[in-house]
């Protein structure tokens, strides 16, 4: 089994919303995807045991499952931590079971990555450290208004690229906004300029003209 859980960022990034969803609904979204169970204690996983576990900051909106996948092959043997891209601080940390039990002895909530570092470092763990060269945009957070913007136009672009795999036409997705939740039936036609929010229900060949369309809205 594989777990996760994911630790608060600063308060930029836990203050905003991202197309009308918290950073963390993504993050979560992204572990859930691939097979992790979230957890709340410490204790549910000594019960359970685990062969991975995962702690993640909630703005790595940006660390998508296939990077992050990857990385599990390299964190079996030796706990792997994942800097950020902008000031090298750590994204994510990645270990086995064995490992997570050592960590968590005596511990009756789980703790933030930062102090999470600390107390592997007491430890005396190996870890291998993601060096600059394989650091990419996945490990970019949300920490000011320019990571914002780059995490914002990553989702946007994946919400409307599966809208396109479904058969919807978007005449300018440069110039279109689509939240998570946003419902769009085949066919459809997506003029310049919306933006449709969470709830948005599209029915079969609609032409959406332009302009925002709120929240639970049948079109």
């Amino acid at each position: 089994m594989k777990y996760a859980w994911i630790t608060e960022a600063g308060k930029f990034a836990h203050s905003m919303n991202l197309l009308g969803k918290p950073c963390r609904y993504y993050v979560e979204k992204t572990l859930k995807n691939i097979g992790f169970e979230l957890m709340e204690t410490p204790a549910s996983f000594e019960v359970k045991g685990a062969d991975m576990v995962v702690a993640i900051r909630e703005d790595a909106v940006c660390m998508d499952g296939e990077f992050l996948t990857d990385l599990l092959t390299e964190a079996d043997a030796i706990p792997f931590l994942v800097p950020d891209l902008e000031e090298g601080k750590p994204l994510a940390f990645l270990m086995n079971g064995n490992v997570f039990n050592k960590l968590m002895k005596g511990r009756d909530a789980l703790p933030a990555l930062d102090c999470l570092m600390e107390d592997v470092k007491k430890a005396g763990f190996s870890v291998h450290t993601m060096g600059e060269d394989e650091v990419d945009l996945e490990c970019m957070p949300i920490t000011d208004g320019n990571t914002y913007q780059f995490a914002f136009t990553a989702v946007n672009d994946e919400n409307i690229g599966r809208h396109m795999e479904n058969g919807v036409v978007f005449l300018n997705a440069d110039n279109t906004i689509v939240e998570p939740d946003v419902e769009i039936g085949e066919g459809t036609i997506v003029y310049p300029g919306n933006i449709l929010q969470g709830g948005v229900l599209a029915t079969l060949q609609s032409k959406l003209i332009g302009g925002a369309i709120g929240i639970n809205v049948f079109v």
